[in-house]
């Protein structure tokens, strides 16, 4: 299944298109992001969970065991699909191939989900470090 990236504002890298020294300077910089607490993390987890690149393609430990929540058969699959069949039905109710308006909610809900998943992506960490202080 594709997942649209259009309308998000993020680049997405393309790993067909990767040579290894870019692969390497991505890492190092991912690495170092991660070391002194820049959202790359986040944003890792974000574009692995949505399908946008694998996790097999960044193999840095803290990302190994995030899976893709668009894989076929996974919940999101099926929404996404349903999602899409809607569309079509108002696209057809409109006479129109596509529109606007429709495509501008899409994308602006896929926007909000972005934010919202980095956001409880920073809980979690912030959660998880404030456990640690405790177990201390």
């Amino acid at each position: 299944m594709e997942i649209p990236t259009e309308n998000t504002g993020q680049k997405q890298p393309d790993p067909s298109k990767e040579t290894t020294l870019f692969s390497m300077l991505y890492y190092r910089e991912l690495m170092q992001q991660v070391i002194y607490g820049s959202d790359a993390l986040a944003e890792r987890v974000y574009d692995i969970v949505m399908g946008l690149i694998d996790h097999k393609d960044y193999p840095i430990p803290q990302v190994e065991f995030v899976e893709n929540a668009f894989a076929d058969g996974e919940p999101c699959e099926r929404l996404y699909e349903q999602m899409h069949d809607a569309a079509a039905r108002v696209y057809k109710r409109l006479g129109m191939e596509k529109d606007r308006d429709v495509e501008d909610i899409i994308y602006r809900w896929m926007d909000m989900m972005h934010i919202v998943s980095i956001k409880m992506f920073e809980y979690g960490m912030k959660f998880a470090q404030e456990q640690n202080k405790s177990a201390q």
